[in-house]
């Protein structure tokens, strides 16, 4: 029960809203179709209730007609009455057009809605910029705040007109409005929205309606004075499948309103956004948008099948149901009741509702949006950001919603040029002395690279490469790298996503500027269609370049260069005895040390140890080179290569662990075998061989981890 009764004083509000709408669309020489527009407006109130409340991922969820929407409804049905006016159609002829072009409108909003919730494209909309949203929901506020004189005075509020605003009864209506309006935004502004704005109409209706009753004439004479909207009689019931209506329909003043169309549409997906997204966070709920958006298409397309038009989720009126102390969906399915109910005899509640009432609500609304996204924006928002914002709520207002819709795509796309061009594509930029393959290699080697890794000039990109942000790359390593003699440029591809012709072209004249300098230009990382857009506009200067599937092969390759470079020749074979004499700084010790292996020759390919397999012995490399993999998920991940001279398998003898990694040969690999028996024979038996051999591998690991926190302070930058 008390779902019920909180659905029942929400539908009195919900029942102002849709009055409200349907007075802005039906106004001036549209008010013969008013008895429809409130018709339609309830089927609308009742049936997006209802379904919104049944399948809405929020349960607690309210929708119904809107002003945002009904704004731009109010500005194509201004262009087609106008169009057809100056043709000379008839009155009857006209109301049905727009009522078409409504239903039309309805239908195609519930479409795209629905589809877009079934793609799931609802994450993608939250990336709609900030200042696109709030010009075009700015531009409907605006039209509601000039509509809510319209409605109130009769009279809209134009140049040629104002000299009729002079008339007495017609300034007091003007006044009636921006009071009460006023009213509303004082108490809101102090109570809680929701009750607060219950709370002002209800009693501004009552106070009105008693006074007009005890005024001579009563309220047919306030009527007759304007300050109660006239419903014509007749008809009220507005079926879209009517013979006498669909007769003299206009349809090429419909098919001439394409582009309010899509702002209709644009529209209502851009406040289904916000009005979600704030709900959201009122009412502590994660909200699926996909399913809001099927919901809310449903609506739309019930809504158009039976006369209805644009309805879906309502801030306002959810957070007043929520405030009210609804539990569940009961009480939004109570509205979708009172509204259906209300479908019989609803044009005749219009009769009781003071036309200022009505304005003072629109006013309301109107101030509502201007004040969130103009007037408070401009504290959130960057001054390039703020003034994209009122340039869309310019076009919209001065020229009109198609315009401003045209303005709103160009100037989101320049934004995000704009914003995107200004984030560096280069994600991280180090020389070959901070960063390094994971080869590890002999002592003599790791000195020459020490000494000349500045060589090489590594440049880990990101994102998207367009115009603005490729031409800053090409500037990065030119200034950074090949005018300060870097030998090897290379240039990692493995976070970037795509890239456009510009971005082709700048890595064109990256690599010519390489070859003028002398230096070889590296790429590594890049995916198949990121390579595929390279190789489509490289224009052949991919033949100078090398080619890497990883950073890692990529660096290692570099370092192989230098070396040679500097007359050393990478994997330079000594012998057993001649490296550890060196790490055991004695050629006894060496000796005993290598009577206590055993040898083993790998080919390239042959497994050595596998991951999970027990701990048995440490391996030492006299030639060749190992790899070092984990297993993750199936998939093989190196995690370093050693070279000779070189130990590894020590951790899982000193830990008493299972292998934590394979080892293969990645070419014909000579190594010694230090059993666990022998290692634990040589720690009972010749304590002093065994000193000098851990101290040998705390040398290495201190190596090790020295190189891994050049590393970590590097990426740190």
């Amino acid at each position: 029960m008390k779902n019920i009764a909180v659905g029942v004083l929400t539908a009195i509000v919900s029942l102002a809203f849709t009055l409200s709408c349907a007075a802005l669309i039906f106004s001036g020489h549209l008010a013969a179709g008013l008895p429809y527009g409130i018709t339609a407006g309830l089927i609308s109130m009742g049936i997006s209730a209802l379904i919104v409340a049944i399948f809405s991922p929020f349960p607690k969820a309210i929708a119904g007609p809107d002003g945002n929407a009904a704004a731009v409804l109010a500005a194509m049905a201004s262009a087609v009455t106008a169009e057809m006016a100056a043709a000379g159609a008839s009155e009857n002829s006209i109301v049905f057009t727009v009522m078409w072009s409504i239903g039309i409108a309805t239908a195609i909003n519930g479409l795209v809605l629905f589809a877009l919730g079934r793609i799931r494209a609802g994450r993608w909309l939250r990336f709609l910029p900030y200042p696109v949203m709030g010009g075009f929901i700015a531009a409907a506020g605006w039209l509601l705040v000039v509509g809510s004189v319209r409605v109130g005075t009769g009279i809209p509020p134009l140049l040629d007109r104002l000299h009729e605003f002079s008339s007495g009864t017609v300034l007091e209506q003007l006044a009636a409005t921006l009071v009460l309006g006023a009213g509303i935004i004082f108490v809101t502004s102090r109570f809680s929205v929701a009750l607060g704005f219950a709370t002002v109409v209800i009693a501004a209706v009552v106070v009105a309606d008693i006074v007009f009753a005890f005024m001579p004439g009563g309220i047919s004479e306030a009527t007759r004075l304007g300050w109660f909207l006239s419903v014509p009689p007749g008809t009220t019931f507005w079926a879209p499948w009517h013979d006498n209506g669909l007769a003299v329909v206009s349809w090429p003043a419909i098919f001439h309103r394409g582009g309010e169309l899509v702002t209709v549409v644009l529209v209502s997906l851009i406040t289904v956004l916000v009005n979600a997204t704030a709900f959201e966070l009122d009412s502590r709920i994660d909200a699926d948008l996909d399913a809001e958006l099927r919901a809310d298409g449903a609506a739309s397309l019930a809504s158009a099948a039976l006369g209805g038009f644009i309805g879906y989720l309502s801030l306002t009126r959810s957070v007043l149901n929520v405030r009210l102390g609804a539990t569940g969906r009961a009480s939004g399915i109570t509205v979708g009741v009172v509204g259906a109910l209300l479908v019989l005899g609803g044009s005749r509640i219009i009769s009781f509702v003071p036309a200022f009432v009505l304005g003072g609500v629109l006013l309301f609304l109107g101030y509502s949006m201007l004040d969130r996204w103009v007037f408070k924006s401009w504290g959130k928002l960057v001054r390039l950001e703020y003034a994209a914002l009122l340039i869309i709520l310019i076009a919209n207002v001065w020229v009109g919603f198609v315009f401003g819709l045209i303005v709103g795509l160009l100037v989101g796309a320049v934004l995000f040029a704009y914003n995107y061009s200004r984030i560096d594509s280069v994600r991280i930029s180090r020389s070959g002395v901070e960063f390094r393959s994971h080869l590890m290699r002999p002592p003599e080697e790791e000195y020459v690279l020490e000494e000349h890794g500045g060589d090489i000039r590594v440049f880990d990109l990101h994102g998207f490469l367009f115009f603005g942000m490729a031409d800053r790359l090409y500037r990065s390593v030119k200034i950074n790298s090949l005018d300060h003699g870097a030998r090897f440029i290379i240039v990692d591809f493995r976070a970037v996503v795509g890239m456009d012709s510009s971005g082709v072209s700048s890595f064109v004249k990256i690599a010519r500027a390489a070859e003028r300098t002398g230096a070889t230009l590296v790429f590594s990382g890049m995916s198949v269609s990121v390579a595929e857009q390279w190789l489509a506009g490289s224009e052949g200067a991919d033949a100078a370049i090398e080619h890497f599937g990883d950073l890692d092969h990529a660096m290692e390759w570099c370092e192989d260069q230098i070396l040679e470079h500097y007359g050393i020749e990478a994997g330079d074979s000594h012998s057993l005895i001649y490296w550890l004499t060196e790490e055991l700084q004695s050629v006894p010790l060496a000796e005993r040390l290598a009577a206590h292996t055993y040898p083993r020759t790998l080919q390239m390919g042959e497994v050595l140890c596998r991951q999970g397999e027990p701990s048995e012995a440490i391996y030492l490399i006299e030639r060749g080179r190992i790899a070092i993999v984990i297993d993750v998920a199936g998939e093989q991940h190196r995690l370093r290569s050693l070279g000779e001279r070189t130990f590894f398998g020590e951790m899982g003898i000193y830990r008493h662990m299972d292998r934590s990694a394979s080892a293969f040969a990645e070419r014909e690999t000579h190594v010694h075998v230090l059993t666990i028996e022998a290692f634990t024979a040589m720690e009972k038996n010749e304590p002093d061989l065994a000193v000098a051999f851990h101290a040998a591998i705390v040398r290495m690991l201190a190596n090790r981890l020295s190189y891994e926190n050049a590393v970590v302070a590097a990426l740190s930058h």
